[in-house]
């Protein structure tokens, strides 16, 4: 996934203590998405972020709307989302994100992109 500049969060200038940002998603999150299974939807997604000596914390509280399509009827309708995810954010001397629920990124990082993590949720 090619990460869009729209979710990217500059940390490098970011304080100690916590941050609030607002992200809009709609059909063009989805479709930066190779093999998406969602189509189509819209909402927020807002961001907590607490930035601590060694390590963020980033809260996810996402709402909005999907569009799928039933398995009986294969007609399209629309989901409603209220989803709350949290995220630890640590330093270290490589990149992984092979879990769910920790990022470990290099220290000369400036940004986080959370846009596959909001996508994440939402599936």
């Amino acid at each position: 996934m090619k990460g869009n500049r729209l979710y990217k969060i500059d940390i490098y200038g970011l304080k100690l203590g916590v941050h609030e940002f607002d992200f809009e998603f709609d059909k063009k999150l989805f479709e930066n998405i190779e093999e998406s299974v969602i189509e189509s939807g819209h909402g927020k997604c807002t961001v907590i972020l607490e930035k601590k000596e060694t390590l963020i914390s980033i809260d996810f509280k996402i709402e909005g709307v999907i569009e799928l399509i039933c398995d009986r009827s294969l007609k399209s309708f629309d989901y409603p989302l209220n989803i709350e995810e949290n995220l630890i954010v640590k330093y270290g001397e490589e990149f992984d994100d092979s879990r769910d629920d920790l990022l470990i990124i290099p220290s000369t990082q400036e940004s986080i992109n959370v846009e596959s993590n909001i996508y994440e949720y939402l599936t």
